[in-house]
């Protein structure tokens, strides 16, 4: 396939994505698997392109590269999305199981472990760990909060001001 085609419709997978407000990260895996297997099918035309590449492709993923079961899933779900949303021409016919992750224990941390690892951090770095522990948010999530998306009587409570005007000195409001 020529590589302006590819361009395009990897722009087009990523205006997609973006509309249905996935997250940019999810954006930029999704980019990432579809390019490389649009480069696995190197020169043939796009519309010859079907269920017997991505097969190929998943394959070479389990079998050449070893990647782990997760990421197969990955390339697979980015590539089913491509063909569905994107080409318009869902791929019934695909015949691959989906790899099965081999079962683990989370390892999970203590409670002592918990306050000595973020007793040790100091500043953002601290402020965005226990952001993070507290609440569950992603990584991404976190980075992404703002001062002004703090519900203020939360916080008054949390600081334990009597006086919200006290409160808005610290959240700038």
């Amino acid at each position: 396939m020529p590589w302006a085609d590819a361009s395009a419709v990897l722009k087009s997978l990523a205006r997609t994505i973006r509309t249905r407000q996935y997250s940019i990260r999810t954006e930029q895996s999704y980019v990432d698997w579809c390019r490389r297997f649009l480069g696995y099918c190197g020169a043939k035309p796009l519309e010859k392109i079907g269920a017997v590449d991505v097969q190929g492709f998943l394959s070479h993923l389990a079998i050449d590269l070893e990647v782990a079961p997760s990421t197969q899933n990955l390339a697979l779900n980015s590539v089913v999305f491509l063909f569905k949303e994107v080409l318009g021409r869902p791929l019934a016919d695909l015949k691959f199981p989906r790899a099965r992750r081999s079962p683990r224990v989370p390892v999970v941390l203590t409670r002592d472990e918990v306050e000595c690892l973020l007793g040790r951090m100091q500043g953002t770095f601290a402020l965005l760990a226990g952001l993070l522990y507290g609440t569950g948010m992603r990584s991404m999530e976190g980075l992404q909060v703002r001062v002004g998306d703090l519900d203020i009587r939360t916080v008054q409570e949390l600081l334990g001001h009597a006086d919200v005007a006290t409160t808005m000195i610290y959240c700038g409001k």
